[in-house]
């Protein structure tokens, strides 16, 4: 190739930019997926929190059901557990939870 030519410059421009538009584009890939992973990761432990406090209030609420049903102050015994799941109060503890009397 002897002398300048002008043609190969407009190549030049073309390619750079091609190539910067392609790095971009996986620098903001990049950026993107890990904004995507912190985001279900948050989620995910946002809904552990959830089940946690859930958990929590349903032990919380059983707990007093069944000391409330004890009239020995010590010892349940299944008549008193089985008075304790007709009630309504546990009726609504158990669906909450999606639990049947009878289990």
């Amino acid at each position: 190739i002897e002398g300048p030519q002008p043609a190969l410059v407009f190549f030049f421009v073309f390619f750079i930019f091609v190539t910067t538009f392609g790095f971009v584009n996986m620098i903001i890939a990049v950026i993107c997926e890990q904004f995507n992973n912190a985001t279900k990761q948050a989620r995910r432990h946002r809904e552990l929190q959830d089940a946690e406090s859930e958990k929590a209030k349903v032990t919380e609420a059983l707990t007093a059901l069944f000391q409330g049903s004890d009239s020995e102050k010590g010892n349940v015994t299944m008549r008193e557990i089985r008075s304790a799941l007709k009630t309504t109060k546990a009726a609504h503890i158990l669906t909450r939870e999606e639990y049947s009397a009878t289990e």
